[in-house]
């Protein structure tokens, strides 16, 4: 199961994603300039029919695409690995982006990455698990 992450373009940081709205949104730019930003931070980036993916073997990253020309201010990453979101925290720091955490809830402390917790996620997970017939 991977951990999800949407990852926002903003204005301003915020603390919560209730903060987000069209005032606060920035462009990222296009599918293409945003493929050539993870192109420069991760050289061994694959594009496979439309999904971004990132391998570093015990973990990866993944992010699915739309349309070249089209824009946009956020997009989400399927995170696979406990290191996984380190690296996804050190490109948003690279780009001045802000991220949220899907299954918990929250936004990502980008600078105490101890904070976020693999631990959780994975608590989170094994607690969906356990309701499952």
């Amino acid at each position: 199961m991977s951990w999800d992450v949407v990852v926002f373009n903003l204005k301003r940081r915020v603390s919560s994603v209730d903060e987000i709205d069209d005032g606060v949104l920035v462009e990222i730019g296009t599918y293409a300039n945003f493929e050539a930003i993870l192109k420069r931070r991760f050289p061994m980036l694959a594009n496979e029919v439309g999904w971004l993916k990132v391998d570093f073997g015990e973990y990866s990253l993944e992010t699915s695409l739309g349309e070249l020309d089209e824009t946009f201010s956020n997009t989400i990453f399927h995170l696979h690995g406990e290191n996984a979101v380190y690296e996804l925290i050190e490109l948003c720091k690279a780009n001045g982006w802000q991220a949220f955490d899907t299954g918990l809830g929250h936004m990502l402390d980008l600078d105490h990455p101890e904070r976020n917790g693999y631990m959780e996620h994975r608590r989170y997970v094994e607690q969906i698990m356990s309701k499952r017939p």
